[in-house]
């Protein structure tokens, strides 16, 4: 009976979490300058409709992000403060980025998108912040046994893989860029964003006494929210086809699985040398 009610206590918790972020995100967005496209989706041209989904999505994608904190919370170093805040700045910072891609992909305003990004990006940290605050628990801190620039290498093939996979998709799957009107910032872009994904990996990656499967970080950890992410496109812009976001998220899971079993190697490679 007891445990039942600390649960249900935990779980509404939890809720008023989800619900105050969404609105501090749904309060930074009516500061931030509108955003325009010049071929709006049905629902981003019905103002009311429009409010009432992108609600309704930023719930739902921020109680994935909350369900995927508290399960890898207890393999994270760090206190609780420390969890969250890790947590918040690695998922703030992928959503910016994505944004960011709109205006590449859709020729919106970059500065317009990056102020919106900027709002998603302080409603997830404000989420992480939160979360490790009232579920994480403290885990010793991960010795420095190796160099920052060790650390830095050893997440490079995030890059090298979400670059590859990516021109590939661009350039011969058909997927959705700014590869021909924007060529360098394109690049730019997908390297940064590749580069964040390593930084992802080693802000949320377990503790030495920890082990996660090959799929936790490309399929639960990052993919649950790239693909709730990616579905975004849908509710703001007419022209992209579900079938073509099925095949970027795919070949974006595909980038960071390989990302990952390379990470993971060299993790072990520096292990054995420093055993």
């Amino acid at each position: 009976m007891g445990s039942s009610i600390v649960k249900k206590a935990s779980t509404l918790k939890a809720c008023g979490i989800i619900v105050l972020a969404v609105c501090w995100d749904i309060s930074a967005h009516l500061i931030a300058p509108a955003i325009s496209y010049e071929n709006p989706s049905p629902i981003f041209a019905d103002r009311a409709l429009f409010v009432v989904v992108i609600t309704l999505s930023l719930l739902i994608t921020f109680a994935a992000l909350a369900i995927v904190f508290v399960r890898i919370q207890d393999t994270m170093t760090g206190s609780p403060t420390q969890k969250g805040l890790k947590f918040g700045i690695a998922f703030g910072g992928l959503w910016l980025l994505g944004i960011i891609e709109m205006s590449l992909v859709f020729d919106s305003s970059l500065v317009v998108e990056l102020c919106s990004g900027i709002a998603d990006a302080s409603a997830i940290v404000l989420l992480g912040v939160l979360l490790g605050r009232s579920f994480a628990t403290a885990s010793p801190a991960r010795a420095a046994k190796s160099h920052r620039l060790q650390m830095i290498v050893s997440a490079s093939p995030f890059l090298f893989s979400w670059l590859a996979v990516r021109y590939l998709g661009y350039l011969g799957l058909g997927l959705e860029s700014g590869c021909r009107s924007e060529p360098l910032a394109t690049l730019i872009w997908t390297g940064v964003t590749g580069a964040w994904i390593g930084v992802m990996y080693l802000l949320l990656r377990p503790s030495p006494s920890s082990r996660w499967s090959p799929f936790t970080f490309p399929l639960v950890v990052f993919g649950i929210d790239w693909a709730l992410f990616t579905f975004f496109v849908l509710i703001f812009v007419a022209g992209p086809t579900l079938a073509g976001l099925v095949a970027r998220i795919v070949a974006d899971l595909i980038a960071v699985g390989i990302g990952t079993a390379f990470t993971k190697r060299l993790n072990l490679l520096q292990e054995a040398q420093h055993a």
